[in-house]
């Protein structure tokens, strides 16, 4: 038996995920019970994760790296939809999300790319 996907919060962080994003009752729950992919259940998903302390029921996703001798990057995807490609020798990192560019960073520091690396491990679970 597969269990749905779902994020635990504790009912006070559902009612300031209400008051974050202005919505009912129920868009919560269909966003933390995965039974909506609007661009504000994503939103909402990735809140409770990171702000609110979620606990989802499932693995958050899977992470791989590989290492590009040739071009000099480092690669790490994020379950399916979002990738990270860190420049060896520049230090510019950008990621991407369902293939296209999202942000990059110049001069990315270790510290920071660890945080980057938290916060993409939440965001591909919220997809």
């Amino acid at each position: 038996m597969i269990m749905a996907k779902k994020i635990f919060v504790e009912e006070k962080a559902k009612g300031q995920l209400r008051k974050v994003f202005k919505c009912s009752t129920m868009m919560v729950w269909k966003a933390l019970n995965y039974q909506s992919d609007s661009k504000l259940a994503r939103k909402i998903r990735f809140v409770a994760l990171k702000q609110y302390h979620g606990v989802p029921n499932f693995p958050l996703v899977e992470i791989d790296t590989s290492h590009e001798d040739v071009e000099r990057t480092m690669t790490q995807t994020f379950g399916e939809r979002v990738r990270l490609v860190v420049g060896k020798d520049d230090g510019v990192a950008v990621v991407y999300i369902d293939g296209k560019a999202d942000r990059r960073i110049e001069n990315i520091s270790v510290p920071e790319l660890m945080s980057v690396q938290q916060e993409l491990t939440m965001q591909a679970a919220a997809l």
